[in-house]
């Protein structure tokens, strides 16, 4: 009966442990299908483009100036954007924003530039 129990509490252990696992996964890794974003003007959508762009310059000590958005898509959480920008080694760079804003979580989770 004790092995039992003992048994039963390490499956529940372990089983709890790839639950937290799987919720600590990087935002990358937690994409479904990439959907074309319909209205690149909404709110949200600027809203993202221009923290893409602001992260990009806080990390990197850089001064790029967002001109606007050329194409973007979503999956689930996360948003790949395609950023106009002046003051680069390019005139685009694409963005990937993970966004939670009932949690308030914003990750810049990359931002590279596209030839």
């Amino acid at each position: 009966m004790k092995q039992q129990m003992s048994i039963t509490l390490f499956i529940l252990a372990v089983a709890a442990m790839a639950d937290v696992s799987n919720s600590a996964a990087r935002p990358e890794q937690m994409l479904g299908a990439w959907e074309p974003i319909q209205d690149l003007n909404s709110p949200y959508v600027v809203e993202d483009a221009k923290f893409a762009v602001a992260e990009y310059n806080r990390i990197n000590k850089d001064s790029l100036k967002l001109a606007g958005i050329v194409e973007g898509e979503s999956a689930e959480l996360s948003y790949k954007l395609v950023l106009a920008v002046s003051g680069g080694v390019t005139n685009n760079y694409e963005a990937v924003v993970y966004d939670v804003p009932w949690e308030k979580i914003k990750e810049l989770v990359s931002f590279k530039p596209v030839f």
